[in-house]
């Protein structure tokens, strides 16, 4: 996808809403899989295990 966009055969701006559209339908299809739903929570508190770390870490940098 990324030569295609670089080669002028697809605009980044199709590219954002394809991968926008991806993002929406695996979120949909943890709904109703109680093992996708546990794993997309398991990554969402990860991410925000790291974003925590990394503002205490900003704050002691001053």
């Amino acid at each position: 996808m990324q030569r295609a966009v670089v080669a002028g055969e697809l605009s980044l701006d199709r590219l954002d809403r394809y991968r926008k559209l991806l993002r929406e339908s695996e979120w949909a299809a943890t709904r109703g899989d109680a093992r996708q739903a546990s794993k997309r929570r398991k990554t969402d508190k990860a991410i925000t295990r790291e974003l925590r770390a990394m503002y205490r870490f900003r704050g002691r940098q001053r």
